[in-house]
């Protein structure tokens, strides 16, 4: 059972196959803007929300405030897949750079949590603030790459386990670290830590393990690199910031998850389409795990 945990850690965040939505012209803080983007459990290092309005320099005057919105809007999927929508999906956002670009050497902070997270929801209809500033405090000019960094991500999924003993449905619950010093569940965890649990006929079965290598994802516009112990997610983000701005700010990034976890169903002697078929040392083909669509939107 640990050997079909430790297989089953899947990776559900931003960096899925994704179709960017196209940016509009001028975009920046003083017009509204479409851009490309890129079990219950105790997280200790969680900010409170107060601390994301206003953590990275004071609280007066005009603030620009970043918002994570989701939304499972109905969208086409690929043919021939089988798809859901995880339950209890969220991911902790740790800070937001603006760059110049992609390999610009000074990037701008536009905020950070230090060692802290704010967890941001993929539930329908979720708007999490993960973080503000000052306009006063802005680096005025034209930005068109941003960077985030993620610390964790977690999820549950339904499946159905196969394992000599008939068909056992169950779900699917991860939590996986994506960098270091992110302390949750009472304890500080390094990238690449995981702990899972497969839940199935009243009966749960937790496994926890090391070294967990991020998978290449292709599609939905983003580079995913690990720096200095942390999972960073870069990704085109056409901006231009004037900090002369007297009236609040709203960044405001949408992302489409409906469905966003697919596989492939497999015509395997008890399996069923439409259901996440495991095994002990296997799993159908994943073809996609993560946002269908996402806009970048200024207000």
């Amino acid at each position: 059972m640990r050997q079909l945990l430790r297989l089953l850690v899947i990776t559900l965040t931003l960096a899925g196959c994704a179709d960017p939505v196209a940016p509009a012209d001028d975009a920046g803080l003083e017009a509204d803007a479409a851009m490309p983007s890129d079990a219950a459990m105790s997280f200790d290092a969680a900010v409170p929300l107060d601390a994301a309005m206003g953590d990275a320099g004071g609280s007066s005057g005009a603030q620009v405030f970043v918002h994570l919105v989701a939304t499972h809007d109905a969208v086409d999927h690929l043919p021939s897949t089988s798809g859901q929508t995880p339950r209890d999906w969220v991911s902790g956002i740790r800070s937001l750079h603006l760059m110049r670009s992609e390999t610009d050497p000074t990037p701008f902070l536009v905020f950070s949590h230090g060692d802290g997270f704010v967890e941001a929801s993929y539930a329908d209809g979720a708007d999490t603030i993960v973080g503000s500033r000052p306009i006063a405090e802005l680096e005025p000019g034209v930005y068109a790459w941003a960077r985030v960094v993620h610390t964790h991500v977690r999820f549950t999924i339904d499946a159905t386990l196969h394992a000599g003993f008939g068909p056992m449905p169950g779900a699917l619950e991860d939590f996986i670290a994506l960098s270091d010093r992110t302390t949750a569940l009472g304890r500080t965890w390094s990238q690449g830590d995981y702990r899972t649990v497969f839940t199935t006929a009243g009966r749960s079965f937790p496994a926890e393990g090391t070294g967990y290598t991020w998978p290449s994802v292709p599609g939905g516009g983003f580079t995913t690199r690990v720096e200095d112990g942390e999972t960073a997610f870069y990704f085109p983000a056409p901006l231009v910031v004037d900090d002369t701005l007297s009236d609040d700010v709203h960044l405001i990034f949408t992302v489409n998850v409906h469905e966003g976890f697919r596989w492939t169903d497999q015509p395997t002697t008890d399996y069923a389409d439409g259901v996440f078929d495991v095994t002990t040392v296997s799993t159908e083909p994943i073809v996609q795990a993560g946002a269908n669509a996402y806009t970048y939107t200024v207000r």
